[in-house]
């Protein structure tokens, strides 16, 4: 039996993390050899490498003094490999100091790709531009520009990174490190950043980073890398039934509110519309910053232009209590989606979805089966496809009865383990 150890993202506890990555690592527990470590950044003079047997969860911590010196992290990261010893890692970081110490130490690893950040120098979901399109992901001199265009005054951003020698870019960049502000502090980041991520996909290459969609595995092909193509796996719902059609259609969307997201492009579509035929539901909440709070503000005006209403965060416990009385989710996203775990919440449930082709989307919904799809960023083939549904309501109960989760956690979590095996066996050859 191998021995597996599966990471959390950095500095974050596993009961904290990200839903996915707690249910796999619920699922993945249950293997005998498999352990879980967490990374955190504290306070402290010296790291230290504890274990909590009964939930065979290590924690290393680090000290919060060697945080800007990459080397010494990594050496921390390599002694606890040392002191572990696993078989294979699977990890969840997207920073590679574990990809270094794992290297030097000869242990293969595993890495799921999350968000389109792994790549994008911008960070956040990246893979989108400002012309609302889905970004290749190709890092180049393009990004510089796509990163100016977070902050205030692009124009002039990108003109200050034009006219300003390399040898000053360095010196100012050191400076606003240690003084912080929220424009030069990111401006002069910029090039740093580029040549983060492109550290980082270097070292991907010598790992197996797991992507969820057709279109990231060939990007990660592109670079190098030995990509398993894994869709997410997730816990499959009690199916709830499908609420008689009166005089409605209840649409509904669960997620960010965020521009990416796309909701502006599902709201233009629907003010073209009756509102006497059709309601829309959104569940969510803004992430901070700015940007976000503007883009959430104008999501709330545009509600009242439309049949629209909003609930916020709303707890899993009482999630079906909704649900129950809509029929069709739109996941309007303009932007790679690597995956879409409430597109597969919602058809395990048995709704269909009306999804644009943001890649993720296409790794669960059959077109004209279990649900829709149309091309991003169009509000004109969103007005047109909600029409459809809107006007072939007697349809609709053919694709409830048609949705299923389209892949299970546990099958995910065997296809993990196949791999594993796989990936051990090549490595000893």
């Amino acid at each position: 039996m191998i021995k597996i150890l599966y990471i959390t993202r950095w500095n974050v506890l596993i009961e904290e993390e990200h839903v996915f990555i707690k249910t796999v690592w619920e699922e993945l527990s249950q293997v005998e050899r498999a352990q879980a470590l967490t990374i955190l950044v504290k306070d402290i003079p010296s790291s230290s490498l504890s274990f909590i047997g009964d939930r065979k969860i290590w924690i290393l911590v680090v000290p919060a003094s060697i945080q800007s010196d990459r080397d010494a992290i990594v050496r921390e990261i390599q002694r606890a490999f040392e002191v572990i010893s696993p078989d294979i890692i699977h990890s969840n970081m997207q920073e590679g100091y574990e990809l270094e110490a794992a290297e030097y130490l000869k242990i293969p690893v595993v890495t799921t790709i999350h968000i389109g950040s792994v790549i994008c120098p911008r960070g956040g979901n990246g893979l989108w531009t400002k012309k609302d399109q889905i970004c290749d992901g190709k890092i180049g001199k393009k990004c510089i520009g796509c990163c100016c265009d977070e902050l205030p005054g692009s124009f002039i951003a990108k003109k200050l990174l034009q006219i300003i020698p390399q040898q000053f870019k360095e010196i100012l960049n050191k400076y606003f490190n240690h003084h912080q502000t929220f424009f030069f502090s990111r401006l002069f980041n910029i090039e740093n950043a580029l040549r983060d991520r492109q550290r980082y996909l270097g070292l991907l290459t010598n790992a197996y980073p797991i992507a969820a969609n057709n279109q990231l595995y060939n990007l990660l092909k592109y670079y190098g890398c030995k990509p398993l193509l894994i869709p997410h796996g997730v816990k499959e719902r009690k199916r709830i039934p499908w609420p008689t059609i009166k005089d409605k259609i209840k649409f509904y969307y669960v997620g960010r509110i965020s521009h990416q997201k796309g909701l502006h492009i599902a709201i233009e579509a629907l003010k073209r519309i009756d509102p006497a035929l059709y309601e829309f539901h959104i569940i969510g909440e803004s992430n901070l910053g700015r940007r976000n709070q503007r883009y959430f503000k104008q999501v709330m005006r545009s509600l009242k232009k439309i049949n629209g209403f909003f609930h916020g965060y709303v707890a899993n416990e009482k999630f079906d209590t909704l649900v129950k009385d809509w029929h069709i989710m739109i996941h309007p996203a303009i932007y790679h989606e690597i995956y879409g775990l409430t597109i597969s919440e919602a058809l395990s449930v048995g709704r269909p979805v009306l999804a644009t082709r943001c890649y993720g989307s296409e790794m669960q919904i059959l077109d004209g089966e279990n649900g829709w799809l149309v091309s991003p960023n169009d509000v004109d083939a969103m007005e047109m496809k909600i029409k459809e549904i809107l006007y072939r309501k007697e349809t609709l109960l053919s694709f409830s009865e048609r949705c299923s989760l389209p892949h299970k956690m546990s099958d995910y979590v065997e296809r993990l383990t196949e791999n594993y095996t796989m990936i051990l066996k090549e490595d000893k050859k």
